[in-house]
């Protein structure tokens, strides 16, 4: 609704306070900013609809339902629906909920879909609510799009773009012993987790060159990791580096191998222990 009304304004001040509120976010990039941008100047008919909980609740939810009382609409649905999708992200914050929001998220995009009446429509997601036959993190409840297929059948088409983003070149070389050999250590940058595990900061990545068969038979740990949680392409037969930084400075390592194993209809690699 609040990038609604910026569709319609003169000015970029509701994206410019939308953007801030994004800070500590994954999407709050200079390319995330640009790409809203060009909706508006290219494609000025978009209309926008929110299926997620209110990430945002104390910034955006706060501000947008002080924008609606200013205009005398608190007995409007649009200021029903915001209380309501406040409280979705309140709950979802305070219990780290991620099956309670998957099925708001689904029964969220019902809604809204349903009231367009024959309308196509575009979603753009993160690429573990589009499996259409994938499953909610770290359980067995079905996905977003699970959810949905069970529902709208063959209309409801997904594609994973995800490799688009992906680093194919590592940003620098360095070097990591390991026991008492070194090897070259192909660096592919971090991932903000501030937002995502609580105690984290983010993560760093390494693949290890020509490193597979010193580590193929380690025994490995259960904790699996897919495919689509790196910032680069993953092959069969690799082995991976990840340090996990946490709020107190603190660094946990852990060592992943590519065996070509799937997890719920996705690649995954899995964590072993060093010998």
């Amino acid at each position: 609704a609040y990038l609604n009304l910026w569709m319609q304004s003169d000015t970029d001040d509701i994206l410019d306070a939308l953007y801030q509120d994004w800070a500590g976010t994954a999407i709050q990039t200079p390319e995330i900013y640009s790409f809203y941008k060009t909706i508006k100047t290219d494609f000025p008919e978009t209309v926008f609809h929110g299926t997620d909980v209110g990430h945002q609740y104390h910034t955006t939810g706060e501000r947008y339902l002080a924008y609606l009382k200013e205009n005398g609409m608190e007995q409007s649905e649009a200021y029903r629906l915001t209380k309501e999708v406040i409280e979705q992200g309140k709950y979802y914050y305070d219990h780290a909920d991620d099956v309670y929001r998957e099925n708001t998220m689904t029964k969220n995009f019902i809604k809204e879909f349903d009231r367009m009446e024959h309308t196509s429509v575009m979603g753009i997601y993160g690429s573990l609510h589009t499996n259409l036959s994938g499953t909610t993190y770290n359980t067995s409840l079905p996905c977003m799009a699970n959810q949905l297929s069970k529902r709208y059948g063959t209309s409801l088409h997904t594609e994973d773009l995800s490799l688009l983003a992906l680093t194919v070149e590592p940003s620098r070389t360095d070097r990591m012993f390991i026991g008492e050999k070194e090897y070259e250590a192909l660096y592919y940058g971090s991932q903000d987790l501030s937002s995502i595990f609580e105690g984290y900061l983010y993560r760093e990545f390494w693949r290890l060159v020509d490193a597979y068969d010193d580590f193929k038979s380690c025994k490995t740990t259960g904790d699996l990791l897919p495919y689509n949680n790196y910032p680069m392409l993953i092959e069969q037969g690799e082995i991976l580096v990840i340090d996990y930084t946490k709020k107190d400075g603190t660094v946990e390592r852990q060592y992943h191998r590519s065996d070509g194993n799937m997890w719920n209809g996705v690649e995954i690699t899995e964590e072993f222990i060093l010998p």
